[in-house]
C-alpha cells in the first residue's frame, strides 16, 4: 500500500490539517493489520512531518511521556491541533440552501462532470436536492411541491405533480428520457420565440 501521504507542516492556515492525521491513522490501521508496533507507528508519524517546520518542532519538544505510545502521541497531537467544529446548519438555513439548487432551462439536455463521470445534468440536479432533502429532513415532503414548482417548464412538463415525495420525485426526474427532454426543451423555445 502507498500511503501517499504528504508531509505535514503545522501551518494552522492549511485546511486539510485533519486529514493529514486522518491519513495518517488510516496507514498505520492497515499496518496494524500486519502487526506495527507503537514505535512503528510513532517512527512513521514522525518521519511524515516536514523537515524543520512546526510540526516538527513541536514533535521534537513533546515531552518522551506523550510520544511513547500510539494513543498517547494521538492525544498530544489533539492537544495542540483541535478538530474546529462545524456549525451546524438548522432546518430553516437547510430549507433556504435546498430552494438555492436550481437547473436551468439552459442546463437541462446538457452533460455535466459529476466525481468523475459525465451525466446529463438533470439527473445530477435530482442527485443533489434528493441529499439536501435527506439532510433537512422533510419527512412530510412539504418541499417537493415548491421544487417542482420552481423548475423549468420543460421538466414540470414531464415530472407530473402527483409525485409527491422526494423519493418519488427524484426518480422521476432520474427516469426522463433524454429525446423527450430535448423535445420538450426545442417546445419551449419555439413557445418563447
Amino acid at each position: 500500500m502507498d500511503p501517499n501521504i504528504p508531509q505535514f507542516d503545522g501551518d494552522m492556515e492549511n485546511k486539510n490539517l485533519r486529514d493529514f492525521i486522518k491519513r495518517t491513522k488510516k496507514f498505520v490501521m492497515y499496518r496494524s493489520m500486519r502487526q506495527a508496533t507503537d514505535a512503528e507507528k510513532i517512527d512513521y508519524f514522525s518521519c511524515s512531518l516536514k523537515d524543520g517546520g512546526p510540526a516538527e518542532t513541536w514533535f521534537e519538544d513533546l515531552p518522551a511521556a506523550e510520544k511513547d505510545t500510539w494513543t498517547h502521541l494521538l492525544d498530544a497531537f489533539d492537544v495542540r491541533w483541535p478538530v474546529t467544529r462545524r456549525a451546524a446548519k438548522n432546518q430553516e438555513e437547510q430549507q433556504e440552501e435546498l430552494g438555492k439548487i436550481r437547473i436551468t432551462e439552459e442546463e437541462l439536455g446538457r452533460k455535466v462532470r459529476v466525481n468523475g463521470r459525465e451525466v446529463h445534468a438533470h439527473i445530477a440536479w435530482a442527485d443533489k436536492i434528493q441529499r439536501a432533502a435527506n439532510a433537512i429532513p422533510d419527512s412530510n415532503n412539504l418541499l417537493v411541491k415548491t421544487t417542482r414548482d420552481n423548475s423549468p417548464k420543460s421538466l414540470k412538463a414531464l415530472v407530473p405533480a402527483s409525485h409527491k415525495t422526494w423519493a418519488m420525485y427524484c426518480d422521476a426526474v432520474r427516469a426522463i428520457n433524454i429525446d423527450n427532454l430535448r423535445e420538450r426543451i426545442e417546445k419551449e423555445k419555439s413557445n418563447r420565440d
